[in-house]
């Protein structure tokens, strides 16, 4: 308000007919409280990726220390920060997103257990997302069984941990486990080899592409011995999560912004995933051996997709058909067009 008293009040400024429409009644601050947990994260265990038998989360912005001083601080040069890049994710403790002391108490967000150095990286809004993803699942077990926040830690945190996964989570130490019929049923594919969809990891990390490049309109298949009840199919497609700039710009620039913005942003498609398949099929092969379509998806926009099924079949499969990329193309010249991470049967 004293900013909008000099603007109007003193001196020409050419606001005589501006109004003031909105103010936030609290200030957004970087840094104010931090609860004290089960485990206090420390700078140590952000850059060298300790290992936590309760991990639920992860971070990897880079440590980012504003230091004090106000007004009469030095910033030339970024004198007024402490920065250092991490070298890979770390794993953020289930201990450390409820309370020491309160027994019915868990965080998530600027305010979870950590030292003043190691909070600068976990404080970031990615990474304060999918810790609040983790906190919401870990109080759904502890309301599912009747157990203090503590109590899941200890006793639960594998079907925490199991329920994170499931729903396209990446914890660093973990690799979610093949649900039991697709590994009854045998993988195949019309192009290379697809059996990195059941490698438990999701996205590219560590120099590994975990994901399988085919062609368009050539499947991936489940078939099975005899005739098996198929509730449903679990799908993660690539949405380009890896990469470090983003196109279709309004303004024709190359930004390293990596957020994705909505179709209808300036009537551009600024940060959408071209790489994303837009248009698929999944069929299933009837006891009568008659391949059937189940479900066709002409306009795609997820990364993470469930459909149910609910039907006995011999088989099952899975059919890019384009991505938003490939429909631009006249000819893709024999070449692997629809990258995937997971395709599985349940």
């Amino acid at each position: 308000f004293g900013v909008w008293d000099h603007i109007k009040n003193h001196g020409d400024h050419g606001a005589e007919n501006w109004d003031l429409e909105w103010v936030g009644f609290l200030p957004g601050k970087r840094e104010s409280r931090r609860y004290v947990g089960d485990y206090v994260l420390t700078q140590n265990d952000v850059e060298n990726c300790t290992p936590f038998a309760d991990a639920v989360a992860y971070g990897g912005w880079q440590i980012d220390n504003h230091l004090p001083g106000g007004f009469y601080l030095d910033a030339k040069g970024e004198n007024h920060l402490q920065k250092r890049k991490l070298k890979e994710p770390y794993s953020i403790p289930l201990r450390s997103l409820y309370s020491k002391n309160v027994q019915n108490l868990m965080f998530a967000g600027r305010n979870i257990s950590t030292s003043h150095v190691a909070f600068s990286t976990t404080r970031v809004m990615g990474t304060i997302g999918v810790i609040g993803q983790a906190v919401g699942t870990a109080c759904s077990v502890a309301i599912k069984y009747n157990l203090t926040p503590r109590q899941v830690a200890e006793q639960k945190i594998e079907e925490v941990q199991n329920i994170l996964l499931e729903d396209d989570c990446f914890i660093p130490t973990l690799k979610r486990k093949p649900s039991e019929l697709s590994l009854k049923g045998k993988l195949s594919c019309g192009y290379g080899d697809c059996t990195a969809l059941l490698n438990g990891v999701d996205r590219r990390i560590w120099g590994n592409d975990n994901g399988y490049y085919g062609k368009t309109n050539l499947p991936i298949t489940y078939t099975f011995e005899e005739p098996t009840f198929i509730s449903g199919v679990r799908l993660v497609l690539d949405s380009d999560l890896n990469r470090e700039y983003t196109y279709g710009n309004p303004d024709c620039l190359h930004t390293s912004s990596v957020l994705f913005f909505p179709k209808s942003y300036n009537n551009t498609t600024f940060g959408f995933p071209t790489c994303l398949i837009k248009h698929y099929k999944i069929e299933y092969l009837n006891e009568n051996g008659v391949w059937q379509t189940a479900i066709e998806v002409t306009d795609n926009y997820m990364r993470f997709i469930k459909h149910k099924l609910q039907v006995n079949a011999l088989a099952v499969r899975f059919i890019p058909i384009s991505t938003y990329h490939s429909e631009t193309k006249t000819n893709d010249y024999l070449s692997s067009t629809a990258h995937l991470f997971n395709f599985e049967v349940f």
